[in-house]
């Protein structure tokens, strides 16, 4: 009689335990399910139209431009010209994946224009790394790099040196066809471009190919370049201080002869 008890005790333990588990494992799946659907049901970070510069707007919202990216619709801003107001944006991953995402906006936009979308760029997209010249070959790496950074692409981001597509004919520098090589596939593989491509940019400082993956120069308003630009201006923006700290100088020194001298008359009376 005890054993039965004993068994009848142990066999309701056993059934409870079992009862447990289960539902803890029902638990555990409905929470994952329910982790599983949130992530696939929280939408990908898209790229905000609103936060590109106004020219950027106006050349690169064009329905007709499109990137290798999937497209999701969204409301155009205020500076698109699109009668419809929607406007194409992409996922911000396969946005900043593009060697070249942003060459609409190469050409028509000015250099300073340029560079506030460069540092927009470098914000969105903090992962791509910047141009590599050390795999270059020591006869065109400080050539290239150095002209690079005159030419415009100051911080030396894909994004403007892919779009120049430019060696600067300093691979006239080398003797060796292997070292050309060497430049030709150091091209395809920051620019991720082919072959054809990167030896189109051969012996041509400033090319302006027509076709589909050639890079848009810049508009050629001045023939100085940006940094003889900011030069002329920081002459100018100093002869104006040093003109201005003059003239409070002389201001100043005119005041206290004045308050001198009455204090002068002052003592004499």
């Amino acid at each position: 009689m005890f054993r039965a008890s004993l068994r009848c005790i142990v066999l309701f333990a056993i059934i409870i335990k079992a009862s447990k588990l289960d539902s803890a494992r029902e638990n555990g799946l409905k929470k994952a399910l329910s982790f599983d659907i949130e992530i696939r049901d929280t939408p990908a970070a898209t790229l905000n139209l609103t936060s590109l510069p106004s020219c950027v707007q106006k050349n690169c919202l064009d329905p007709t431009q499109t990137l290798s990216c999937p497209p999701v619709t969204t409301t155009c801003p205020e500076d698109a010209p699109t009668p419809t107001g929607k406007c194409i944006t992409y996922p911000l991953d396969c946005f900043c994946a593009l060697p070249t995402p942003l060459t609409c906006a190469f050409k028509p936009c000015s250099w300073f224009e340029w560079a506030k979308t460069e540092d927009l760029y470098a914000k969105l997209c903090p992962a791509v790394k910047p141009i590599d010249f050390s795999p270059l070959p020591a006869c065109a790496r400080k050539c290239i790099a150095d002209n690079s950074f005159l030419y415009g692409c100051i911080t030396s981001t894909k994004t403007c040196f892919c779009t120049h597509r430019s060696y600067f004919a300093c691979e006239k520098k080398c003797k060796k066809a292997s070292q050309v090589e060497e430049i030709l596939n150091w091209f395809q593989t920051q620019c991720d471009t082919t072959p054809a491509s990167a030896s189109r940019a051969l012996g041509d400082p400033e090319p302006d190919d027509p076709s589909e993956d050639s890079p848009k120069r810049p508009p050629a308003g001045s023939k100085l370049r940006w940094y003889e630009i900011m030069a002329v201006i920081v002459a100018v923006v100093t002869l104006v201080a040093i003109v201005i700290g003059m003239i409070l100088f002389w201001i100043i020194q005119f005041q206290a002869a004045r308050k001198a001298k009455a204090r002068k008359m002052q003592k004499n009376d």
